[in-house]
């Protein structure tokens, strides 16, 4: 699912000078045409253009903003999760019913003054008539604007989710950063161009394909944290909600070297067993243990992997 092409919401004085000016350059279209008309039957129809114009514009602008705006009730798990997480499912979906019900407001208020319009007996009559639509009409629009700007809100912060097929069979790569998970993902996939970074405040999580035949596999580089969920940042919890939601299995990888104690990492591989999946464990920076003691100890102890073709095989078994 990508969320890159949800178009930018502006806010209410924006749409409200568009229409203006819309509804504008079309009145004066017509002024043209019906010069000639008597002036109360020519004021009514330029008026009546006016207000049409106007509410068109509005309306467009606004559905818009709506059917452009991803579902949320048909949102997968995941995403919706990571949505309720970070944006707070019932704020944006009361912003985007403020949405449509200043699109309606606009809309009957037009529909009740071009009623009146019509009846009306004089040109005097005529523009207090069109003063009451506008003045109304852009303060309705304006009732919505910390709305639209809660929505904009919204849509940035979704432009930086991971772009993930949920539908796919996926696994997720955990372990501290810097321990070799990223160099893995690069050597599964066999293709550095199929791995894209998106960005999500200081950090990123990675996506990668394992291609072979019909078989196709999604790789997530998720990384790892000891902190509560809620003390977590907002990438921590996009890998936390990954693991738990999307994973059908976790390739763990250990790093002897010592760029993270050994117990430390062990403390978090116990965490990610709280999930209840399937882990595989893959031993990174093997080269750099040769003759080392403990390599020997660590892979007896955990059955770890250290062959990247042994593990893609596995992972497309």
């Amino acid at each position: 699912m990508s969320f890159q092409d949800i178009k930018p919401v502006e806010n209410a004085d924006f749409y409200i000078d568009l229409a203006v000016k819309k509804a504008k350059k079309k009145a004066s279209a017509l002024k043209e045409k019906h010069r000639r008309n008597p002036g109360l039957e020519r004021e009514i129809i330029i008026t009546t253009c006016k207000l049409e114009c106007f509410t068109s514009l509005i309306n467009q602008k606004f559905n818009e903003i709506i059917s452009g705006f991803p579902s949320l009730d048909s949102m997968p798990e995941f995403y919706l999760e990571l949505f309720k997480t970070v944006l707070g499912y019932g704020e944006v979906k009361k912003s985007l019913g403020s949405v449509q019900w200043a699109s309606r407001q606009v809309t009957r208020l037009k529909n009740r003054i071009i009623a009146d319009i019509k009846k009306a007996v004089s040109v005097k009559q005529v523009q207090t008539l069109k003063k009451e639509f506008f003045g109304r009409s852009t303060s309705v629009i304006k009732q919505i604007d910390k709305h639209l700007r809660k929505i904009e809100e919204a849509r940035k912060v979704m432009r930086s989710f991971p772009t993930v097929k949920t539908g796919l069979k996926t696994f997720c790569i955990a372990g501290f950063p810097n321990v070799g998970k990223t160099t893995l993902m690069f050597k599964l996939s066999g293709s550095k161009p199929e791995i894209n970074s998106y960005p999500f405040t200081t950090k990123n999580i990675n996506v990668a394909y394992i291609k072979r035949g019909y078989t196709k596999i999604q790789l997530l580089d998720t990384p790892g944290t000891l902190n509560r969920f809620e003390k977590m940042n907002a990438i921590e919890k996009q890998a936390y909600l990954a693991m738990k939601l999307l994973a059908e299995k976790i390739i763990f990888v250990f790093d002897l070297t010592e760029t993270y104690p050994l117990k430390e990492q062990e403390k978090l591989y116990k965490k990610i067993k709280r999930f209840g999946k399937e882990i595989i464990i893959y031993l990174s920076k093997e080269d750099l243990l040769k003759g080392n003691k403990k390599l020997g100890d660590f892979k007896k102890k955990y059955g770890a992997i250290s062959s990247v073709e042994k593990l893609r095989e596995k992972l497309l078994a």
